[in-house]
């Protein structure tokens, strides 16, 4: 408290004097409490509640309506609108387009994206800076990313007991989370299918496992359902109901709606 400029050295050694040695002995102090620090630190009371209102405003959030959250979102994030799936794809969301091979993942992706990265590339941040792109604000004018795709790489250092490509994964995940939020970016990733567990052909599902599947705020599926239409099927969402589904045409001249 005090090295923060909180309060005085003499206050502080006062306090400390009297038994409060941080912040939280000070913010849970009873009525009688105070009286008693009071007493022993030779403050008043007053003085006493005028520090911990110094502490309030410095260190506790203050409370805000859930309106006012929820317009404070509108205004940072936005959608990008895809006719599929209904309302678009969400900024500062992760989601997860996952297909069997060849079935035209990338192909969507890229009919929505500013910017892919492929991780199989050589493509790194000393490209970037070597090219005096500065990355803040690089960042701050994009609206989404798409890796394409996160499953080959992650999928092969997943199984087994080792846990080493588990927490591999999280600390990805957490800081394409953080650039999602800080910059409200949308990121879509690619991913491949695997039969379930005790399944047959037909039971797929996305791969890396179950840690994986709850990381992913959307999660799509897109299989083939002709030679040249394809179903998209909306496996996990907290806007959408789960296992609703929409048709697409895949042509030379990328994805069209089948409803025109």
């Amino acid at each position: 408290m005090v090295k923060n400029g909180i309060i005085g050295y003499a206050d502080g050694a006062s306090l400390i004097a009297a038994g409060i040695h941080s912040a939280e002995d000070l913010l849970f102090l009873t009525r009688s409490g105070f009286a008693f620090v009071a007493e022993n630190a030779q403050l008043s009371e007053t003085e006493i509640k005028g520090i911990v209102k110094r502490i309030l405003r410095r260190y506790c959030p203050v409370p805000q309506r859930a309106s006012a959250i929820f317009e404070d979102w509108r205004e940072k994030n936005s959608i990008i609108q895809t006719g599929n799936p209904p309302g678009g794809i969400f900024t500062s969301e992760l989601t997860e387009i996952a297909g069997p091979s060849a079935v035209g993942k990338t192909q969507f992706c890229l009919s929505l994206s500013d910017l892919e990265i492929k991780l199989q590339s050589a493509f790194g941040l000393s490209r970037n800076t070597s090219d005096g792109l500065h990355i803040d604000s690089f960042l701050v004018n994009l609206k989404m990313v798409v890796v394409d795709s996160i499953g080959s790489l992650f999928a092969p250092i997943l199984g087994g007991a080792s846990m080493v490509g588990h927490c591999m994964l999280l600390d990805i995940v957490q800081k394409i989370q953080r650039m999602m939020t800080k910059y409200s970016i949308a990121v879509l990733v690619t991913n491949h299918t695997t039969i379930a567990r005790g399944g047959n052909s037909e039971h797929v599902q996305a791969a890396m496992g179950e840690t994986w599947s709850r990381l992913p705020c959307v999660s799509l599926m897109i299989t083939a359902f002709s030679s040249d239409v394809r179903r998209l099927t909306i496996r996990k969402s907290n806007k959408n109901a789960s296992q609703a589904y929409t048709h697409f045409l895949i042509t030379e001249m990328g994805l069209s709606d089948l409803n025109g």
